[in-house]
């Protein structure tokens, strides 16, 4: 409960303190337990005397436990209360004092008044000391508070008043009468705002001469604490009082504000509930009020009341047609929904709308065929989209969406539109039936709309239904939203042999003559993603039709992976037009930088699409392709591009990408085309930069492959080094991707794989592997820096494992090695707990004396 803030001096700030105290003091209390332990009471004030923001609170809360206890228990209310008094003292803090005063405040009593008194007197401590005042019990506080208002500086006057006024202390108006004339503005508007808490007899008619004393600036103040002064009458059902104000407060000469607030004063205390009042005003010519008598129908009761009003609204202009309508939609009840039905068919523009949104927040399944009306009648679409959206929303559940069904198949074609994107907006699957007969309609709208709500709708379930609607499309401009619908609707069925069996099926049932649907049918054959259904699109390139064989064609260049790469290539090279040659290669051009097969397979089908490749716009394409080939081709694949002046721009950008990412694995490959390259006028300095870091990185292991980040939920990452992640696992699983990891990264570490460059953040891991060529069996030892954790795996076993923080530090871990003849695998974990992450290897003889030179290689040997 202890809050560390410093009170601030303004109106109000003490009462509203001092509630919020109240209340969480009462809660507290309810749940403190009988047998407590028993707070020492000097030792916890001795302690608290010294207390500064940000210090240690317990004295505070063992402070706060006594006042909990003492709440419970009145026979400790005297021994705690003197213990917060001695808190009061002027050597404690104004931390210490304050939070002695928010105690206080809640149980307070004479025996705090004094020590309250002489905190008065300072300007410093009197809004702390008010704080505790405002709402101790005791009828001496009043006395007090006015006589300390006689020498108080005046700093501490203001919030003395304003706690006068907070304790509604009828005493106070002799004392606050001469203060609202004071020639401090603060001091006047806190008296008068104080005489309108208090709000007895008295007070009301000084504030009544205030309202009329001439000078704007209080009569301004007098009559917002005149409302309040009223509103409090009200409360205490001083009805004549109270009304005596509102009237007089609602003269035309008052501020709008004031005068809307005093109507809806006299409205609250009208017998009738305010109806006639609010009547009156409705017809009458003063328009400033009328807002205000219109929001107040949404609170009046009794029978009747929604009709009554409803009758008004052919009088009304339409702004406050529509505001009378948001009112009668508050109310709920029938004869309010009656009337937002009928103001559906209102002349104003505005007021359907507003008759229309406030069904979509109150209606029921009663409201479905007055909007299905609207649909039919409203000519602009703002409307329409307006009632679709109403009826997407309508409030009922099942008995809406039941109506809906109704409606579908009941209503005139103008409204099924609407309806259906209605429905699918809303999620009704029982619409279905009726969609998938409206899909074949031959009116345009009619058939986009029943596909679109399908789309949002239908499930896997329904996908026989929507391929066979598909091929009987009859409202030819409906055949792009039929396609959409059912190929979401293939990529939401999980079972690949499902999708393309649908789709084979109706392939089956549709002749090679209904060109339009089998064509769209091969569409829907990439979204089916798998080896089948490539089968069949390759099976119709046979085709006698040429609509047909084209369709299969640009269905093969959609393929959403790396699966239809080869048939593509194969297509492009067969190809007896330019136009499927083109279309074929750019469907391969982007299948290529998705890998798929070996590395080296990879490679080659980059030499075979440059090769097919035969102008400098699809040399381009192949170029910008090659971003996601990882191995030495690609190098070699861009050197001769190097000397053709029309793709030489793309094909430094294209080395200047892989190199960094290549060149540790194959660095002669590397520094021939870097070689070439710093010759460049645009690219030259970035490759002597990257030649000169594979310079100084001698005899460093560079060619890495990494995967990652790693993490587990809720462990850091000094927990994370004995979490066995995929990447350790025997066999690694073949979903783990791997990366090339850069070189030369970080220009002063040369040696340095940079990780947190790679996968950024804390508490995770990453694994890294490489595999080196031996040409015959001999010793080695491998020296390793890494931050943080390392753990380290030879031929699968582990050789090394240091679970601590640190930084990179080449060499700072060995393990002895013995090589076999062929290829080595090293594997790396590093762990990484905060700021920098990386790792650095090398292998050397035992001695330290560098091995002859070794082959690296990334990839499995099996893939070379």
């Amino acid at each position: 409960m202890f809050v560390s803030r410093t009170t601030q001096r303004r109106p109000g700030v003490a009462g509203k303190a001092v509630q919020w105290t109240l209340v969480l003091a009462c809660l507290a209390a309810a749940a403190a337990a009988a047998a407590a332990p028993v707070v020492d009471l000097d030792r916890a004030v001795a302690e608290a005397m010294a207390y500064q923001s940000g210090r240690n609170v317990e004295p505070l809360r063992q402070l706060e436990a006594a006042v909990r206890e003492a709440v419970a228990n009145r026979s400790r209310r005297s021994a705690v209360e003197s213990a917060l008094v001695r808190l009061l003292a002027p050597q404690a803090t104004f931390e210490a004092r304050r939070f002695a005063c928010t105690q206080l405040a809640i149980l307070g009593s004479d025996g705090a008044l004094n020590a309250l008194g002489e905190m008065l007197k300072e300007p410093e401590t009197a809004g702390i000391a008010c704080l505790a005042l405002a709402s101790n019990p005791s009828a001496k506080v009043t006395d007090l508070l006015l006589k300390s208002l006689e020498t108080a500086p005046p700093a501490a006057r203001e919030q003395i008043v304003v706690t006068l006024g907070d304790r509604r202390a009828p005493a106070a108006v002799k004392a606050l009468v001469p203060l609202t004339r004071d020639s401090q503005p603060a001091l006047r508007e806190a008296a008068i705002v104080a005489l309108g808490k208090i709000a007895s007899a008295p007070a009301l008619e000084a504030l009544a001469e205030l309202r009329r004393s001439g000078e704007a600036s209080v009569a301004r103040v007098a009559v917002q604490a005149s409302l309040a002064a009223a509103d409090a009458a009200a409360r205490a059902r001083n009805a004549r009082a109270a009304a005596a104000i509102y009237e007089e407060l609602l003269a035309g000469t008052q501020p709008v504000y004031v005068r809307r607030a005093a109507l809806e004063g006299l409205l609250r205390l009208d017998a009738d509930g305010g109806q006639q009042r609010a009547l009156a005003v409705m017809r009458g010519a003063d328009a400033a009020l009328k807002p205000s008598a219109i929001y107040h129908v949404r609170n009046m009761s009794g029978r009747g009341v929604s009709a009554l009003f409803a009758a008004e609204l052919p009088r009304l202009a339409t702004v406050e047609q529509v505001l009378l309508l948001d009112s009668l939609a508050a109310r709920k009840d029938a004869d309010a929904l009656q009337a937002l039905k009928d103001a559906t068919q209102a002349p104003a523009a505005a007021v359907r709308q507003a008759a229309v949104k406030a069904l979509a927040q109150v209606g029921d399944a009663s409201a479905v065929p007055v909007l299905v009306q609207a649909l039919v009648s409203y000519t602009t679409a703002a409307e329409q989209q307006t009632v679709e959206m109403a009826l997407a929303s309508l409030p009922g559940g099942a008995q809406v969406d039941e109506a809906l069904v109704q409606a579908l198949q009941t209503s005139p074609p103008a409204a099924l539109p609407g309806l259906m994107n209605a429905a699918g907006r809303r999620g009704v699957k029982a619409a279905v039936p009726v969609m998938l007969n409206a899909a074949a309609s031959e009116n345009l709208a009619i058939a986009r709309a029943a596909f679109r709500a399908l789309g949002r709708v239908a499930t896997p379930a329904d996908l026989p239904g929507l391929v066979e609607q598909l091929t009987r499309v009859r409202a030819g401009a409906a055949r792009e939203d039929a396609e959409t619908t059912v190929i979401k609707m293939l990529e939401r069925e999980p079972n690949p042999a499902r999708r393309v069996a649908v789709v084979r099926e109706a392939l089956q049932k549709t002749g090679a003559a209904a060109v339009e649907s089998r064509i769209s049918l091969l569409r829907l054959l990439p979204a089916c993603g798998s080896a089948e259904a490539l089968a069949v699109l390759q099976a119709e390139r046979r085709q006698e039709h040429a609509a047909l064989r084209d369709a299969a064609l640009r269905a093969l260049a959609e393929w959403p992976d790396a699966a239809a790469v080869d048939v593509l290539l194969e297509e492009a090279r067969q190809a007896s037009q330019n136009t499927e040659r083109v279309l074929a290669l750019r469907g391969a051009a982007r299948l290529l930088g998705q890998g798929g097969g070996t590395p080296a397979q990879a490679a080659g089908r980059f030499e075979k699409a440059m090769a097919l490749a035969r102008s400098d716009a699809e040399k381009k394409l192949i170029i910008s392709a090659m971003s996601g080939l990882q191995h030495e081709q690609a190098l070699q694949l861009l050197e001769p591009l190097l000397d053709n002046p029309a793709v030489r721009a793309e094909a430094e950008q294209a080395a200047l990408r892989l190199a960094p990412r290549l060149a540790g694995a194959w660095p002669e490959a590397a520094r021939r085309l870097l070689g070439k390259l710093s010759a460049s006028p645009t690219s030259g300095k970035a490759a002597k930069e990257l030649l000169d870091t594979l310079e100084k990185a001698g005899g460093y292991l560079l060619g890495w492959q990494v995967a990652g980040p790693f993490t587990a939920e809720g462990k850091d990452g000094q927990a994370l080094f004995d979490h066995v992640f995929p990447p350790e696992q025997n066999p690694a699983p073949v979903s783990v991707t791997w990366q090339m990891a850069a070189v030369g990264t970080l220009k002063e570490r040369p040696w340095q794989v940079d990780l947190a460059g790679l996968f950024p953040g804390d508490h995770r891991v990453a694994y890294a592997r490489v595999w080196v060529y031996s040409e015959t069996a001999q010793p080695a030892r491998l020296e390793l820096g890494a931050d943080d954790g390392l753990k380290a795996w030879f031929n699968g076993q582990v050789v090394l494992s240091a679970n601590r923080g640190g930084d990179v530090k080449p060499g700072e871990f060995k393990a002895d090695l013995a090589l076999k003849p062929g290829w080595n695998a090293i594997l790396l974990k590093i762990t990484q707990w905060t700021s920098g992450w990386g790792f650095c290897a090398r292998l050397v003889k035992p001695d330290g004396a560098p091995l002859s030179p070794l082959r690296l290689s990334p990839y499995p040997p099996e893939t070379p």
